[in-house]
């Protein structure tokens, strides 16, 4: 029996050595399913494709991660095959030991199954907890929190290593049936508004370089955009009306639907003066930040990623805004510390938080969320975690909003 719980808790040691690399990975700029596909093969040694294993080792730091994970998942698979043959060699006594039986509510049970069962459900009740979405995100910051802090490893840009400066990359995309693009011509698609161009496209027989706006997309054309990668996603990958969403949990940890009327409020900021979101109706876009704590840094990074840019926001007729529930002595002192001087206001009894759907974990703790609040009033950007910063001013530019939950089937073949 011991044998089996040390095989069961070696496993579950691999999945977390496996979600700690795959963060690491991500802080260096992989994308989320990159860094994890690439933590997982390099831990069981299987699955790392060529390509994918140029793009993961392209960095020192990142190939640093990658032998850690090799020397991890050597050392995992040793053990696993030492506790499994342990295992086997006392399956004599494992099952000699099924007699040992005791008597629940008048029905006999063996007491080794009835640990393993309480064992396999033990585990599937927390692995069922860790994956809600507010929950994983929770556990993520934390780790990310300790590696930076740790400086075991340093944050790279994600458009400093695989794509163009300015978020821009090119995509490869070919055209199917639930694509929003389909038999529109491309001047109808407005892409070009959104600073998307098309380089070429290719049919069965034919290539046509830099198409004219009228040219109508078929089904079965393969374009090549250049472009901001996020108004790529949202303006020619994904559907534009949201399909509906099964899971429950993604429903409840969903921030404000996009043309939401905005919540009012009026809260003091870190000099003790009252910042009213009234005010702002009519002549400001408001960018609202939403953040767990003071003096973490996650939380610090974020904030002064949206203080390093003062003219930009302004020229789009913007303001920033910050909120948690710590104190106005509190934010004081952390506002000085990073050097952010836009207002970081107060929500003591975290009543606004709660009204912007921007709390997790049963209210005690801040869920990290970005809203925009567009000169009439509403909601016209909502997005949890820490969004780029152009993502955000690319939505104020355009007036477009949140990207749609994910369709359960592929929209179309996307390649980058």
């Amino acid at each position: 029996m011991i044998s089996l719980l040390l095989l069961i808790l070696a496993l579950m040691m691999s999945a977390v050595v496996t979600r700690i690399g795959a963060i690491a990975l991500e802080i260096t700029g992989l994308t989320p399913d990159q860094a994890l596909f690439q933590a997982s093969s390099a831990f069981s040694g299987t699955g790392f494709t060529t390509q994918e294993a140029e793009l993961a080792v392209r960095l020192p730091q990142r190939r640093k991660i990658i032998r850690n994970l090799i020397r991890f998942g050597n050392a995992g698979i040793i053990t696993t095959m030492a506790t499994l043959v342990g295992t086997l060699v006392a399956s004599p006594q494992l099952v000699a030991s099924l007699d040992n039986q005791i008597i629940l509510f008048g029905v006999t049970f063996s007491k080794p199954i009835l640990l393993l069962c309480a064992l396999i459900f033990g585990v599937y009740a927390v692995q069922r907890f860790l994956s809600k979405p507010a929950v994983s995100r929770l556990i993520k910051e934390m780790v990310t929190q300790w590696l930076l802090h740790e400086h075991l490893v340093e944050p790279v840009m994600y458009e400093q290593v695989a794509i163009c400066a300015n978020g821009n990359g090119i995509v490869q995309l070919e055209i199917c049936e639930k694509n929003p693009m389909l038999n529109r011509t491309l001047a109808e698609t407005g892409i070009s508004g959104r600073n998307i161009s098309v380089l070429n496209v290719t049919k069965a027989h034919e290539s046509v370089a830099f198409p004219a706006p009228d040219y109508r997309i078929e089904q079965g054309d393969l374009l090549m955009l250049f472009g901001p990668l996020n108004s790529i996603h949202a303006s020619c990958i994904t559907p534009e009306t949201p399909t509906h969403i099964h899971n429950k949990d993604l429903l409840e940890d969903a921030p404000l639907a996009l043309g939401t009327e905005a919540p009012l409020f009026s809260l003091p900021d870190q000099h003790g003066n009252f910042f009213h979101l009234a005010d702002f109706i009519g002549k400001k876009h408001v960018i609202l930040l939403f953040y767990p704590m003071d003096n973490t840094p996650t939380c610090s990074s974020q904030l002064k990623k949206f203080a390093s840019h003062p003219d930009d926001i302004a020229a789009l007729d913007a303001v920033v805004v910050a909120i948690n529930p710590q104190s106005v002595k509190s934010h004081a002192r952390f506002g000085s510390q990073i050097n952010v001087h836009y207002p970081i206001l107060t929500d003591k009894n975290k009543a606004v938080c709660r009204r912007y759907k921007a709390m997790m974990l049963w209210g005690l703790l801040v869920n990290r969320t970005v809203y925009v609040i567009d000169k009439s009033g509403r909601i016209s950007y909502a997005q949890r975690g820490n969004p780029r910063l152009n993502e955000v001013l690319q939505a104020i530019h355009t007036g477009s909003g949140q990207r749609p939950p994910e369709p359960e089937t592929p929209a179309c073949t996307l390649s980058v």
